[in-house]
């Protein structure tokens, strides 16, 4: 990027309101970093896709790989302790449970194909509705007019 492009840059988005940090000057991302906090390798290795075999790319292995000493370095696994993970997954089974009831509920059925059953055994009759005389209804599959 050279100054032109910073200045133009800079005057477009305040053109649209957009609030955004370039940086206090132009420069490049290999000789003046501007953003030394941005970890732009995680969004490249996610736009990568896998090899033919399914192997994983350059930046992939290598994003995997400081993630994995990241995690050593600042003992990710002590960070939660059993206790709380065990409490998390009795409460991830708590919450199906409740939602498998609701849908029960909601669905008035009883699971495993258990039908409910009707209080009386009487088969229902039901009446036509009356049409006035000398209206004919006829329905042909394929007429659409009425």
């Amino acid at each position: 990027m050279n100054p032109t492009t910073w200045r133009l840059a800079k005057m477009n988005l305040a053109l649209r309101g957009i609030d955004a940090n370039l940086g206090a000057q132009w420069g490049d991302s290999f000789a003046n970093d501007q953003h030394p906090d941005l970890r732009a390798a995680l969004l490249a290795a996610m736009d990568q896709k896998p090899g033919p075999e399914g192997e994983l790319g350059y930046l992939q292995k290598r994003l995997l790989g400081e993630i994995s000493e990241h995690a050593i370095r600042n003992r990710w696994v002590k960070q939660v302790s059993e206790k709380r993970l065990a409490a998390a997954g009795w409460g991830q089974f708590a919450g199906i449970v409740a939602f498998v009831v609701s849908l029960w509920f909601l669905l008035g059925e009883v699971p495993f194909g258990v039908a409910p059953t009707l209080a009386t055994k009487e088969p229902v009759k039901v009446e036509e509705p009356a049409t006035p005389d000398g209206i004919e209804v006829t329905v042909t599959p394929g007429d659409v007019e009425v």
